[in-house]
């Protein structure tokens, strides 16, 4: 497959004067999988091109007549309409005030003609899977976005024909060519007198399309019957399967087949049907209407059942069954389980029917049982209202998970005891994170103090100890505040990246340069270790302090768990669109169960627990190279040592 074939519905302008540059590029992506490649000759044309076709990346030219390519570039990011658009700047000024220029103004990415074809390949790769995903959150957030608003016109009585308003705006959100529903749900202000098997359709103008024929065959009938999820239909898999009016087989391009759900089961599906001439829909697309359907759906049942005698105890089961972050379970006077959401067989690990009737002890740990536990809560609920628990529970399959339980006593209108509604959440990894942070804390207050009375300690000696000592009792204190200095720093870098408030200025660095200063900077700290850097000389695109505290990192680590007299080896390397770093120690290694954690935060390894440490440095070091377009891996044996890759995009 092409490595853009994925995006080939993506539109890309060419912004360039120059025809045999702009050519080649519009060639290069074209054969590489793109179909909608636009050339731009005129930079006064950009903006309002821009405004019109809503592309999902510009390549842009730097010195054109008329209006250059800074002022594009410029003009480009003070519209508020193209904040995310992708630049990829492509000139043949290779000098690094351009790059640093354009880079300033807001570009992407630079690069320089004549064009390195695959490079350029993957860059516009990179690019339009940054813009997919901004497009695609931004899909989701409109149909989430127009469920509400549809709920909350429904609720006021501004909405006549509920279905017809369901179905127009799931075919205008998601840019269908027809919406059909089959059958409809019943909604006598859509057709009246029609049959509940009635077919209906609405076309891009919203006007109705008669009944002519639209169906879909058994197999997908009996997977909405059965299992009420959403289908994505595409090419002869979707002409096969749905049969649509005055549309051949080679027309059809895809489909969403969508449930229509009530809380007695699936009322109709809604069909969203494009052309083959348009982008398919993508999985994001689906997602995001099926949950429009499902939240317009539960508005229109619950308004449907607003006057109805038992009302608030439809609301309540309705919004209970759809809860899937909490078990919601009802028991009896017993303790037996009469009522199961989906969120209790996400977090108990059980279908409904396998526990009903069942007791609430099913759920506790047997030592927990023969304690009484389950008694005692059911006892306490019943005599004060309700009653808390934090602990460990089991689920279906025997593991164990840390629990927050609340049971509440029901009562009827003569104060009568009905049952109980007990409320478990899963709280494992909030537990797990809370563990980590106390561990945090106490080591960083250790790592902190021992700096810190070691400052204090040889700065009151200096005066009264002989001369010939002082200037040891110095060098004690300077290699403590640099200690002290890089745990700062690395607290600092921490809640930057947290924040979202670490700015970059990526610029071209020659690797090896910075290893050797960022050694020079730390020889106190890598006293009583040989640090060799040995490599070749290599530029990367990066940012010159991030790839100081990535290094600074590294090499503290290195020389922290690594005997002194052992060596360092920093090596640097290079490749075709990469340039490499890799920091080799010499010591106890890293146990293997911990190198798929190690670098998350707070996390510092089985054998370092003892060590002390805040558990920030590597998932500092995998943020900060993460930022700058890189990737960091890391390899270790026991008794061995280990070894960490830096990976950043070369400066071409």
């Amino acid at each position: 497959m092409n490595l853009l074939e994925p995006f080939a519905w993506s539109r890309v302008a060419v912004v360039d004067d120059n025809d045999a540059g702009a050519t080649l590029a519009e060639k290069v992506l074209r054969r590489a999988g793109l179909r909608e490649v636009t050339r731009v000759v005129d930079p006064r044309d950009v903006h309002d091109w821009v405004a019109a076709n809503d592309p999902d990346l510009v390549l842009l030219d730097l010195h054109m007549p008329h209006l250059d390519g800074y002022a594009v570039l410029s003009g480009l990011r003070e519209r508020w309409t193209s904040t995310e658009l992708p630049v990829i700047v492509l000139t043949a000024d290779a000098t690094r005030d351009a790059s640093r220029r354009a880079l300033g103004l807001g570009a992407n990415d630079f690069l320089t003609k004549p064009l390195e074809t695959t490079e350029l390949v993957h860059r516009v790769r990179s690019m339009l899977d940054m813009r997919a995903a901004h497009r695609a959150l931004h899909r989701r957030q409109r149909w989430l976005e127009a469920a509400e608003q549809f709920a909350r016109d429904l609720f006021a009585g501004d909405v006549s024909a509920p279905v017809a308003a369901i179905v127009t705006a799931a075919r205008r959100l998601a840019d269908a060519d027809c919406v059909w529903t089959t059958p409809s749900p019943p909604d006598e202000t859509v057709r009246p007198g029609a049959s509940p098997r009635t077919t209906f359709g609405w076309g891009r103008d919203d006007q109705p399309i008669p009944a002519t024929g639209f169906a879909i065959d058994q197999t997908l009938h009996d997977h909405l019957e059965r299992d009420a999820s959403p289908l994505l239909l595409t090419g002869e898999t979707a002409a096969g399967s749905v049969t649509v009016p005055d549309m051949s087989a080679g027309d059809f391009g895809s489909a969403m087949l969508i449930p229509f759900q009530g809380t007695e089961g699936p009322r109709g599906a809604l069909c969203l049907v494009r052309h083959h001439d348009r982008e398919p829909f993508a999985a994001t697309d689906l997602e995001g209407a099926h949950q429009f359907v499902t939240r317009a759906a539960l508005a229109l049942e619950l308004m449907n059942r607003r006057t109805d005698r038992r009302r608030y105890a439809d609301f309540f089961e309705i919004l209970v069954s759809q809860v899937a972050e909490y078990a919601i379970v009802g028991l009896d006077p017993d303790g037996r389980v009469t009522s199961w959401n989906v969120g209790a067989e996400r977090v108990e690990g059980y279908m409904a029917h396998e526990v009903f009737g069942q007791h609430f002890s099913l759920f506790c740990l047997d030592e927990d049982v023969r304690a009484g536990l389950p008694d005692k809560l059911l006892t306490e609920a019943r005599t004060t209202g309700r009653s808390r628990y934090q602990g460990w529970a089991v689920r279906a399959d025997a593991s164990r998970f840390w629990a927050e339980i609340s049971i509440t006593a029901l009562h009827d209108e003569n104060e009568g005891l009905v049952g109980y509604a007990a409320v478990t959440r899963d709280m494992t990894e909030a537990r797990r994170l809370e563990m980590a942070r106390e561990s945090f804390f106490a080591a960083v207050s250790h790592d902190i103090r021992a700096p810190l009375t070691a400052i204090q300690g040889f700065a009151e000696m200096i005066p009264i100890v002989e001369p010939v000592r002082q200037e040891e009792f110095v060098d004690r204190v300077h290699n403590n505040v640099a200690r002290l200095g890089l745990m700062v720093d690395n607290m600092l870098d921490h809640a930057r990246l947290r924040a979202g408030a670490l700015p970059l200025t990526i610029e071209p660095i020659n690797l090896k340069d910075a290893v050797e200063a960022c050694v020079r900077d730390l020889a106190p700290v890598l006293e009583g270790h040989d640090v060799a850097v040995d490599g070749c000389l290599v530029e990367v695109l990066a940012d010159r302090q991030a790839l100081g505290r990535v290094l600074a990192n590294l090499l503290v680590n290195a020389a922290k768990y690594s005997p002194r007299g052992t060596s360092i080896e920093v090596t640097v390397e290079t490749g075709p669109l990469l340039g490499q770093i890799v920091v080799t120690d010499h010591g106890r290694g890293i146990a293997e169960a911990d190198l798929t954690t190690i670098f998350d935060e707070f996390e510092r390894g089985s054998l370092a627990e003892a060590d002390g440490g805040s558990g920030l440095g590597l998932s500092t070091v995998q943020e900060l190279v993460t930022l700058q377009q890189g990737r960091v891996t890391i390899a270790s044996t026991l008794g061995t040592g280990t070894s960490v890759t830096v990976e950043l995009p070369r400066a071409v």
